[in-house]
């Protein structure tokens, strides 16, 4: 029996590196994408494992795990997000196995609910009237959020995503400044 502390979703990481760097940590599941070109049958796997136990999708912040990261939220109605902050890696790639261990496990500690019910709680004109328009305060809003950084068009559709109402943006943005 193990003493590391147990992950009771699955793990979606994109290679064997981040499987292996993340059981040295957890007690943990894992299904490995290998690469952005996700087959029937990975995808089929991830699906079955958000319906019986639910799945957080750990990529690394670069287009190809965004990408994967796309695709696999688009089959998906409800599934969590662990994001690494941009400033936690130890070499100049960006990866989940090149991440620290404690970043590691903060990422995991602050896991994000996403719910795909093509529902929209705030209009993008709101959105848009928001001092959200520089790098700042975008990166503000996604650190509060635990989310990692996104350009304007994607938080905004990270923050319908995690059901966010526009009263509820509106105050965590109101000592910004733009």
């Amino acid at each position: 029996m193990s003493n590391l502390p147990i992950i009771k979703e699955v793990v979606v990481v994109e290679g064997k590196t981040d499987t292996t760097h993340l059981k040295r940590l957890f007690d943990v599941q894992t299904i490995e994408t290998n690469g952005s070109a996700i087959n029937k049958k990975t995808m089929s796997l991830i699906s079955q494992a958000a319906k019986n136990v639910g799945v957080i999708l750990l990529l690394d912040p670069d287009s190809t795990g965004e990408l994967i990261r796309k695709k696999i939220a688009s089959n998906l109605t409800e599934y969590k997000q662990a994001f690494i902050k941009q400033n936690k890696w130890n070499t100049k790639k960006i990866g989940v196995c090149e991440a620290d261990d404690e970043a590691i496990i903060e990422a995991i500690k602050n896991v994000t609910t996403f719910v795909n019910d093509k529902k929209t709680n705030i209009q993008f004109i709101d959105f848009d009237s928001l001092p959200l328009h520089n790098y700042d305060n975008r990166l503000k809003l996604c650190n509060k959020l635990k989310i990692s950084y996104c350009n304007h068009k994607q938080l905004y559709k990270r923050v319908n995503l995690l059901g966010i109402t526009f009263d509820e943006l509106s105050s965590m943005c109101k000592d910004y400044n733009e």
